[in-house]
């Protein structure tokens, strides 16, 4: 045989697992209880003084020479302060890793109980942001030895310990990468932008009303608001042309193509700004904007506020399943050369699929339900049409509360995501289960029924 007509050695090249790294922020406004708890002794200790009215304006700073207005807001500053501190000692208490105000200099193996401060604050509640440590699916053998305890612990101690409020403005965020030091390869990131796409209508229909055209998590494919600056001209109008011409013909082989997107544009193609030559941050449905950076993620914006840890998990498990399923997903196949509109019955069996993709430890598998996830359904919410002076009423009202919006995205801005700043910090190997402290056997026998009753052991 000439050497021309050698045939070629096929070297087979190992397929990656589904393994990911994930972190949450968590929004909450919370009002502590005042009993004789320890955690109130505690507060008291720190000059927290529940007759200090919270600020339902989070935008109100006081005037100059206004005394009387300067010493109410140092009081509500002092009040957060003290309630970010004894949570995140009350959290240590319970065996689980916490600083306080610690994003300046952010831990990888810690929870951060930080401020939020664009929350607007009902009358006696304090807002606050809890982000997580960095968790990987890789580290444990089920879900139950790892973050399914710690958050059902968290939310106990929340719960012990204070009255947890969710309005409009608080959300969960859900950050996903690849693994410590991963980053999601080129085709894993197209086959995530397809999935978003494909799935855009079917994911507004099963997150709650609040978070369907929410201001801080607009649709990638269709935006909430022309003039937002949040979705990408160009994908808007890809994304109407494949629901008219097919998936794979107006879509997937073009504006998401090889030839068009990669892991250091995703950001610009999946979100770049409506006005030419802006950019709109991070307030879209999928946000790219780490994709590329030391952290590898991909941040999922549209979960709304959460108060048990049942709807945390449940929300975690959803983006893992989605993102699993949507890497491995053959987007060259037949089936998505139509126009049809998937619906949250195939997002569900969607999301269902990927999360047994994803393994253990001990090289196990688990069911959607053991990771936390709850059947995904259709939110509806319906109302009686409004007369005209209805409309008009509320016409005005959007219009003020979108100036406020603009305003707080502009405060935002400034700073980026405080669990991708925790994360970007990692050290350069994973931290090791000796590393981040062994559990007590009383706290896992402690949450073990809880546990039970969630029905995720």
């Amino acid at each position: 045989m000439s050497p021309s007509k050698k045939k070629a050695i096929q070297v087979k090249v190992p397929e990656r697992t589904a393994d990911f790294t994930f972190g949450v922020e968590i929004e909450l406004l919370l009002k502590p209880k005042m009993d004789n708890s320890k955690f109130t002794t505690q507060l008291k200790a720190r000059k927290f003084n529940p007759d200090t009215p919270s600020a339902p304006d989070s935008d109100f700073k006081p005037p100059k020479n206004n005394k009387a207005a300067w010493d109410l807001y140092r009081r509500q500053e002092q009040n957060r302060n003290a309630l970010r501190h004894v949570l995140a000692q009350s959290f240590q208490e319970e065996g689980i890793p916490a600083k306080a105000d610690n994003m300046s200099n952010p831990e990888y193996s810690t929870w951060t109980v930080c401020e939020e401060d664009a929350l607007d604050e009902p009358e006696g509640y304090w807002r606050v942001e809890l982000v997580s440590k960095v968790y990987s699916t890789k580290s444990y053998a089920t879900p139950a030895d790892s973050w399914l305890t710690e958050f059902v612990t968290i939310f106990d101690v929340l719960r012990r310990c204070c009255w947890i409020q969710t309005t409009k403005g608080c959300s969960t965020h859900v950050h996903v990468s690849r693994g410590v030091d991963q980053k999601f390869s080129d085709d894993e990131v197209r086959g995530i932008c397809k999935a978003i796409c494909y799935f855009d209508s079917a994911i507004t229909e099963v997150v709650p009303e609040d978070r369907k055209n929410n201001i801080w998590a607009a649709s990638n494919c269709i935006g909430n608001d022309p003039d937002m600056e949040s979705v990408s001209v160009k994908l808007r109008d890809a994304y109407s042309k494949a629901l008219k011409l097919g998936w794979k013909t107006a879509l997937f082989d073009t504006y998401l193509g090889e030839d068009n997107l990669n892991r250091g544009n995703a950001y610009k193609v999946m979100q770049y700004g409506a006005r030419p030559g802006k950019i709109a941050g991070r307030y879209v449905s999928w946000n790219f904007q780490h994709v590329d950076d030391p952290c590898g993620t991909v941040e999922f914006r549209r979960p709304p506020g959460v108060s048990s840890a049942k709807d945390a998990l449940h929300w975690i498990a959803f983006t893992f399943g989605f993102v699993s399923e949507a890497i491995k997903t053959d987007w060259d196949a037949n089936e998505y050369n139509g126009t049809a509109v998937q619906d949250f019955t195939k997002l569900d069996q969607f999301v269902r699929r990927g999360i047994t993709r994803i393994p253990m430890s001990n090289g196990g598998k688990v069911s959607a339900e053991k990771f936390g996830l709850r059947d995904i359904q259709c939110f509806q919410h319906r109302t009686p049409p409004m007369t005209a002076q209805e409309l008009n009423d509320q016409n005005e009202r959007l219009a003020a509360e979108r100036k406020r919006e603009l305003e707080k995205q502009a405060k935002k801005g400034r700073r980026g995501s405080n669990f991708a700043v925790k994360a970007n910090s990692r050290p350069s190997s994973p931290v090791s289960g000796s590393e981040q402290g062994e559990r007590s056997t009383n706290l896992m026998a402690a949450v073990a029924d809880r546990l039970d009753d969630m029905n995720l052991r």
